[in-house]
């Protein structure tokens, strides 16, 4: 029985762990290759991912050690495991060691008001097949064919926000760390359903009761000024137990833009992170102890 016990736990340890993140963007209808443009690995052809099963890796810096806390659960990290914002403030702003990967980034050029859709995946990838990102069903950027619906799962409630961190003057992407203002310019959040569920109401849209996850799709604001930004990508789970006891978990990735725009707009005030990210902000925790708060400190700022 003890046997059991542990081959069962050890299994379900490896699935919580399983999460993911945002690891492809489409930009104007147009996918790019998988990785290319974000912070966490080289930019592959589709024939060398065949390579990262072989111990060539790009995997963002993992296993990764976080400075150990007494509130954070486990110090050493996989590639798609869950930060948190008392972790180092650029673990939670780009996702662990992605400095080590700016350098090495390629830079997307857009224009203000271009239309993006990001595409999440579970696996590492290390784990990839090809199967995972070509051909996928209903143009999506991946697929599980493992998955009724074809798609990874969201695998948590919460919202999927995104926000643009301008690099300040002087600097340059490739050595920017995001230790400056970001705007949050995408949310795909909550709807309230008392009538269909009185007693839990609030719906979650990326998460949809484990079902068929929507398309995240949006805008850079047309009001956008030129220059270099980091595209800050993310899914919270506000909260995992009863009175606060659980961190909210952040899975983030950061794409390089340089935005063209003839805007001469001067951008809102932003927040910092992980200032904005801390544990009890309204909007940034759901337990039974704290009101629900609809709105959030991270101001939306599309229609500046």
């Amino acid at each position: 029985m003890a046997k059991l016990f542990l081959t069962t736990f050890v299994a379900w340890f490896g699935f919580a762990q399983a999460h993911y993140t945002f690891l492809r963007l489409r930009h104007n209808g147009e996918w790019k290759e998988p990785i290319q443009y974000i912070r966490f690995g080289h930019h592959y052809t589709p024939s060398q991912f065949f390579l990262l099963a072989n111990g060539i890796t790009s995997d963002k810096t993992a296993p990764y050690r976080e400075t150990p806390l007494w509130n954070t659960n486990v110090w050493e990290r996989g590639y798609q495991w869950p930060t948190y914002y008392l972790d180092e403030p650029n673990s939670v702003r780009c996702g662990r060691g992605n400095m080590d990967h700016a350098a090495d980034t390629e830079v997307l050029t857009v224009q203000a008001g271009d239309t993006f859709e990001i595409a999440q995946i579970s696996a590492a990838p290390s784990e990839w097949r090809e199967e995972y990102y070509t051909d996928c069903p209903d143009d999506l950027g991946f697929c599980n064919s493992g998955a009724s619906h074809g798609q990874w799962t969201i695998i948590h409630p919460g919202p999927v926000i995104v926000h643009l961190g301008k690099v300040p003057d002087g600097q340059d992407i490739a050595t920017y760390d995001g230790s400056g203002e970001w705007l949050k310019i995408y949310t795909k959040g909550l709807e309230w359903r008392e009538e269909e569920s009185p007693e839990t109401p609030v719906y979650w849209l990326p998460f949809n009761n484990w079902g068929t996850p929507p398309r995240f799709v949006f805008e850079i604001p047309a009001q956008t000024p030129p220059g270099q930004y980091l595209m800050r990508m993310d899914q919270v789970n506000p909260g995992l137990y009863p009175d606060g006891l659980g961190l909210a978990e952040m899975y983030p990735t950061c794409a390089q833009l340089n935005i063209q725009s003839n805007s001469t707009a001067a951008l809102p005030t932003g927040v910092k992170i992980p200032e904005a990210m801390i544990h009890q902000a309204p909007g940034r925790l759901t337990v039974p102890s704290f009101p629900l708060h609809c709105s959030s400190p991270q101001k939306h700022n599309g229609g500046w």
